[in-house]
């Protein structure tokens, strides 16, 4: 059970959604901060009014006027929930109106482990300590030390590369794609947002040509929750290092690259 504090003292209710103030057995998040009454004196959020056509589908289907239900307003408002990654670690307790905000930058969200067909999740610290028990062998990471140089070979075909650092064993990925114009490449951290964690890391990345040329990129280190968050993110920022394709490459040639990551 979980513990709400409002104004006639502490509520004990098992969902985060304040049902309590609804109806038995009906269940529903509150998504606008003004409250209003249906004919037979039902709370609906004014958001939910609009998208329902005025009227109140979640209870009894009657009309939903104007009038301000000023008491669950200020119920909802003084309401204390628990982060819903309390199962990751989360202890924190918050303001009803604020638990979205802090749950988009909670450090406890879970993160999908990066292996194919694994479907374990859980937070940066619980996904390393995973990795490590579980997935052990090691063909299924290239391990590295932060400040130090290391080596990676990769198909240009493939999409990741898991890269876990010796000590800590925090996860990264060097994602790759495949472009018209050669492959891009980019390093991602397996952890979720947080405003508050000052722990920050930078990648170089060197590609060296058969004529002699080199390729050098150096970036800060952007989070990702899971593989598919760092493929449809890729874009969101011009930090890729892009290799072009070159006559003197064949498409089983493989990709050379020397790595280092810092952290900040």
């Amino acid at each position: 059970m979980e513990h709400v504090k409002g104004l006639e003292g502490e509520i004990s209710h098992s969902d985060s959604s304040i049902d309590f103030l609804l109806v038995p057995n009906k269940s529903y998040r509150f998504h606008d901060k003004f409250m209003l009454e249906c004919s037979k004196g039902h709370a609906v959020c004014n958001q939910c009014r609009e998208r329902d056509e005025n009227k109140c589908m979640v209870t009894c289907g009657e009309e939903v006027g104007l009038i301000r239900c000023l008491a669950i307003e200020r119920v909802i408002e003084s309401a204390k929930v628990q982060c819903a990654f309390g199962r990751y670690g989360c202890k924190t307790t918050i303001a009803y109106r604020r638990k979205k905000a802090h749950e988009l930058f909670c450090s406890y969200a879970p993160c999908s482990c990066p292996v194919l067909y694994c479907s374990y999740k859980g937070s940066s610290n619980q996904l390393s300590t995973h990795f490590s028990l579980k997935h052990p062998t090691p063909a299924m990471a290239t391990n590295f030390s932060y400040e130090k140089l290391f080596k990676v070979s990769l198909d240009k075909s493939e999409p990741f590369v898991i890269l876990r650092e010796e000590e800590e064993g925090l996860l990264f990925l060097l994602h790759n794609r495949e472009l018209k114009e050669g492959n891009s490449v980019a390093v991602r951290y397996m952890a979720a947002y947080s405003q508050r964690s000052k722990t920050g890391f930078t990648y170089e990345v060197v590609h060296k040509t058969r004529r002699g040329g080199c390729l050098r990129f150096e970036s800060r280190v952007e989070r990702v929750k899971s593989r598919e968050e760092a493929a449809h993110r890729y874009y969101s920022y011009a930090d890729f290092l892009l290799i072009p394709s070159s006559p003197s490459y064949s498409a089983a040639t493989p990709l050379q690259l020397e790595m280092c990551i810092k952290r900040n």
